[in-house]
């Protein structure tokens, strides 16, 4: 007989796999993209590069919010009201549609945003017809990541993995096609690199929607007559989004600043930066497909009453989703020169601090990733338990009073450079990480009967 470790164990990494190689997918797909930007020229990589970290950091943060329906559907599930689940499905696409549709004017403007944000004519120049047909992507990514939350909570995301392997090989004929007039396909230069996203957003929407309609049938999850009434009933939907929400704006815009003092510090502390957090990303997203593995584990048994079930699915979650993350981290300290050769040219970075500046880092960045791992998977793992207000508040004094205003202090006031920008870092996401993982125990210790 499978012990209950085993078997949650076995049902984390039935939901967390797939996930984690769907988001790999994605990360690739950008690189896809910014190599095929590359070939126009430095100023089209950069402007591109700059409005879309701009417009995804604004979806990222409406992305948290809307993953709530990953914690309502599968809470349903693990209470026996089935009748609950579509309306909880109803409620996550329609107000994917109301925000998808402001957000989509925002970012068709995002030109004048970057305007306003101190950005030169050129670049503001060329990121404007980029944004422009960047913007039609946004309705159809906001609803595909309704739709995989969905699936994360039917416990069926190997179809989501599908859809993203089918989605990157799309990448490697509609981004050179639009953007150089590869495949036969129109050449429309930094213009036709939003197109392809846009393309790209449609297309694993449409598929995945066509698999979600199937699933419906196939799991014959009911229709209530009350299902309208239901899915206009938001207000636990906006009340649990909200603060999430507040928690993803609070981590993209850490880490944007803290990109920024990087590149107070110099170009070779920002080279050293953007190296170590290009790799550091790799292994995260092995924590954010766990983390999503634990939300919807906690959220089914705490919607099934049963306490000890969710703390098990949680600390697992915890564990597995730690373990696995920092074996990869730990990889570059051991050769740094091979994570060095990925990025840099060697004989141009000979004479440089980068070497150095980069393998110190990968110190730090080993920390990092610990605790950077811990709070995303244990603020995840709190939303399956309807806990968000309080580790909004834990994230506010840890990314902002802790992790900024040490990083700042270390870097300028004690003159530590690029080296006190990180520890600072890694200082406020120990403390977060830290506290929301005692939260978690405590909370889930508390429910059980």
């Amino acid at each position: 007989m499978t012990s209950p470790r085993i078997a949650e164990s076995l049902a984390l990494l039935r939901i967390a796999a797939p996930l984690i190689v769907s988001y790999l997918a994605e990360v690739l797909i950008v690189t896809v993209a910014k190599a095929s930007l590359g070939k126009l020229g430095v100023a089209e990589l950069g402007a591109a590069g700059v409005a879309a970290d701009v417009g995804f950091t604004m979806m990222i943060i409406v992305i948290g919010f809307l993953s709530v329906v990953g914690v309502l559907v599968s809470g349903a599930l693990g209470a026996e009201r089935r009748e609950d689940v579509l309306p909880g499905l109803f409620q996550s696409l329609w107000l994917s549609l109301l925000i998808g549709a402001a957000l989509t004017v925002a970012v068709y403007h995002l030109g004048s945003v970057l305007a306003l944000l101190g950005q030169g004519p050129e670049v503001v120049a060329l990121a404007t017809p980029f944004a422009r047909a960047f913007s039609a992507g946004v309705l159809p990514l906001l609803l595909f990541s309704t739709l995989r939350g969905f699936a994360a909570a039917l416990m069926r995301t190997r179809a989501v993995l599908l859809v993203m392997v089918a989605t990157f090989g799309l990448a490697f004929i509609v981004m050179p096609g639009l953007i150089h007039g590869a495949f036969g396909l129109p050449a429309l230069g930094i213009a036709g690199a939003g197109l392809a996203w846009a393309v790209l957003a449609w297309f694993k929407f449409i598929v995945l929607g066509l698999y979600t309609l199937w699933l419906i049938g196939r799991v014959k999850l009911p229709l209530p007559s009350t299902w309208l009434r239901k899915s206009l009933a938001a207000w636990p939907f906006i009340r649990l989004g909200v603060p999430i929400a507040g928690i993803m704006a609070l981590e993209s815009v850490l880490f944007a600043a803290v990109s920024v003092l990087s590149g107070k510090l110099g170009a070779e502390a920002m080279a050293a930066h953007q190296i170590v957090m290009a790799w550091i990303g790799i292994p995260f997203m092995v924590s954010l497909g766990f983390a999503d593995a634990a939300m919807v584990r906690v959220a089914y048994w705490h919607g099934a009453g049963d306490g000890a079930a969710a703390r098990r699915a949680g600390n697992l979650g915890l564990l597995i989703g730690l373990g696995a993350p920092l074996a990869l981290v730990a990889l570059p300290l051991g050769a740094p020169q091979l994570l060095l050769h990925v990025f840099l040219d060697e004989a141009g970075a000979s004479g440089t601090a980068v070497p150095a500046t980069v393998t110190r880092l990968l110190i730090v960045a080993a920390i990092f990733q610990l605790f950077d791992g811990m709070q995303a998977i244990a603020s995840h793992a709190l939303r399956g338990l309807y806990d968000t207000r309080v580790p909004l508040v834990i994230a506010t004094i840890g990314y902002w009073a802790i992790g900024l205003t040490g990083a700042y202090g270390l870097a300028f006031t004690l003159g530590l450079g690029i080296d006190g920008l990180w520890w600072g870092l890694a200082l406020g996401l120990a403390f977060t990480g830290t506290l929301l993982a005692i939260r978690f125990e405590r909370l889930a210790k508390s429910r059980i009967g």
